[in-house]
């Protein structure tokens, strides 16, 4: 009889911790429908979201079929894009002042989701998205802007890399040792390769090599400089400069230095993969910047590796490079 009643005592506290778990996702479900984002006005939702609520839903389209659960109790497509929009933008898990849409989600489901949700981004829509011109009528539009724009001829692309900071990686790794990612700047970072058209649309990104890599390092392994070797002068791309950093980390302040990415590398070069996507779609649709203070990044005025230079034997080719840059200045700018 004891023992029975024993038994009876554990399966009643068992069924009475699974009834507060149930009411638990119940309240939790109420409390992310009480409040829809898309209520908001045009310039408070940007804010928070860093995209307009028209190419909001449009990116929340294109990743339904990606990011759809069977399960009942899963967190709703539109909120998981949502979640991971405001890290993006802000670089933070705690919810944006005055918007508590996402208030019901712990810290571990938030980390999840932009998982997910980067993924998806990555494997559906970069291929589409993020496109260096391989025809001659797409390098003559691109040469044309960046002539109408800035009287520079024959430029197809405007090339530099930044440093994108993340929490140590282990220093155990086989494949990426911490140690590697530990760069000149007393950091650890992912140094990423990005080229822009005129119009601050990016064209190419690599955000595969650590922060150790040398500009030049990165450059010389990259796709578009094989490409190019076989199609034009490479000064034509290397002697001008990006000027789409500072939008880019403006918009997606998780970029930002002091933000850092508290993720596995990998991960964080698909967060960077991500953010260039949105850049894109967030320009093609004409979406202004956030009316936010502007936070410096003190990556931004710091060029590379250049310090390290004459440990690579790139002297000539550095001095070269500037040569030319300062001719396009005092041709073109004086």
């Amino acid at each position: 009889m004891e023992l029975e009643n024993l038994l009876n005592l554990v399966l009643l506290q068992q069924l009475n911790e699974l009834n507060e778990r149930h009411q638990e996702n119940v309240r939790r479900r109420q409390l992310r429908d009480r409040t829809n984002p898309f209520e908001m006005t045009e310039e408070l939702f940007i804010k928070y979201f860093r995209l307009s609520k028209d190419t909001t839903l449009q990116l929340i389209n294109s990743l339904r079929p990606h990011l759809q659960s069977q399960r009942s109790t899963a967190v709703p497509v539109e909120l998981k894009v949502l979640t991971a929009l405001s890290f993006f933008g802000y670089g933070s898990y705690q919810r944006c002042v005055g918007c508590s849409y996402n208030l019901a989600l712990h810290q571990t489901t938030v980390s999840k989701i932009i998982g997910e949700v980067s993924d998806a981004i990555v494997t559906n829509l970069l291929p589409q998205s993020v496109i260096f011109p391989r025809t001659e009528e797409q390098r003559n539009l691109v040469k044309e802007r960046f002539y109408q724009q800035f009287a520079i001829p024959g430029v197809i692309g405007a090339i530099d890399c930044t440093h994108i900071a993340i929490v140590a990686p282990a220093t155990n790794d086989p494949l990426r040792p911490g140690i590697a990612y530990y760069n000149r700047k007393g950091f650890y970072s992912i140094n990423v390769q990005m080229i822009c058209d005129a119009n601050l649309k990016i064209l190419d990104c690599n955000a595969r090599f650590p922060g150790s890599s040398h500009d030049s390092a990165i450059w010389s392994l990259s796709s578009i400089k094989r490409y190019l070797q076989q199609n034009y002068n490479e000064d034509e791309v290397r002697s001008t400069w990006l000027i789409a950093f500072g939008v880019l980390k403006q918009r997606f302040r998780c970029l930002i230095k002091h933000r850092t990415l508290h993720y596995h590398p990998l991960r964080a070069g698909k967060i960077i993969y991500s953010c260039v996507v949105l850049h894109n779609m967030a320009l093609t649709q004409n979406v202004p910047l956030p009316d936010d203070d502007v936070e410096p990044d003190p990556d931004m005025h710091q060029n590379g590796n250049c310090e390290n230079e004459s440990m690579y034997g790139h002297v000539d080719v550095l001095a070269e490079g500037r040569r030319i840059r300062s001719e396009l200045i005092r041709r073109y700018f004086q």
